[in-house]
């Protein structure tokens, strides 16, 4: 576990709160039953301390929203079943999100000629730029919607004008390292993730609360209680819970990770609505990088 800041490599020195590793991620693969929630006082980042291995991170991705995903998933978080899942590519959603993201990226009037979306599913929210290559790198190795092309590394691709990460820097282990390596194979990064930090209330730091939490993990039966969705809402009150998310952004966490690459960037914060029809916050920024 970390106790430095996974951006600005501020020491913290204080953890925020005790974090429940989720069961159902447990069940898939992640062996880790407890963590530690931090925030950054210098750059706002808030994260988990546990941090995915590569073997983790594949155990939780290999199949991510697939059949055997949904189905553990579900049978701790009842929510989350075949229906949300299928909502992704709902045609009324899906249409939304390309919206969101071209008229973003239509005021500063990029035009590309070859679009990468890294982690973007089937390739569905590709919005159309006017490019000429549309390209989709993601590991659950589901079939590319028409017009896109799958291939497996950003190496395979010749001269990507524009890449997508969208909805992915919440997930990895070490974004910085990520968009370093991003900004190897190209200039301009489209970059989206939930907008906010959870808040730590007396509640969330109770020792007992986070025990009776941990004890509930031994059954689906007492975890149901206490699942529901959250990411980029209002900041609930319920007890820290670490699942495919583990870094949560603000404007100046976005904006200290652009001055460490030493790139440009546009950034909003934008509402959106979820696949269950909610709404939540979401930061949109495109960083370029200085030649």
């Amino acid at each position: 576990m970390t106790r430095n800041c996974i951006i600005c490599r501020e020491n913290i020195s204080k953890i925020s709160a005790k974090a429940v590793v989720s069961p159902w991620v447990r069940q898939l693969g992640i062996k880790k039953r407890m963590s530690n929630f931090l925030n950054c006082p210098n750059c706002g980042l808030g994260f988990f301390s546990y941090r995915y291995t590569d073997e983790e991170m594949h155990c939780i991705y290999k199949d991510y929203r697939g059949e055997r995903y949904v189905s553990i998933r579900n049978s701790w978080e009842p929510w989350y079943d075949f229906n949300y899942n299928s909502s992704h590519d709902k045609e009324e959603w899906v249409s939304m999100r390309l919206e969101a993201l071209t008229n973003f990226i239509n005021k500063f009037e990029i035009k590309p000629n070859v679009v990468v979306d890294i982690g973007g599913d089937r390739g569905q929210y590709i919005p159309n730029l006017g490019q000429e290559v549309s390209v989709l790198i993601d590991t659950s190795g589901k079939e590319p919607v028409k017009g896109v092309i799958r291939k497996f590394s950003l190496s395979e691709v010749y001269k990507p004008d524009l890449l997508f990460l969208s909805h992915v820097l919440e997930h990895v282990a070490n974004p910085l390292a990520t968009l370093k390596d991003l900004f190897s194979y190209s200039n301009t990064i489209y970059l989206e993730v939930p907008y906010g930090v959870p808040k730590i209330s007396k509640k969330r730091r109770s020792k007992i609360r986070f025990l009776i939490k941990l004890f509930s993990t031994i059954s689906p039966k007492f975890w149901r209680k206490f699942a529901m969705p959250a990411t980029g809402r209002k900041s609930g009150d319920g007890f820290l819970v670490q699942s495919e998310h583990i870094n949560f952004f603000t404007e100046v966490s976005i904006v200290t990770l652009a001055k460490i690459l030493e790139s440009e960037i546009k950034l909003e914060v934008n509402e959106i609505t979820t696949p269950d029809g909610s709404r939540a916050r979401v930061i949109q920024c495109l960083l370029f990088a200085h030649n």
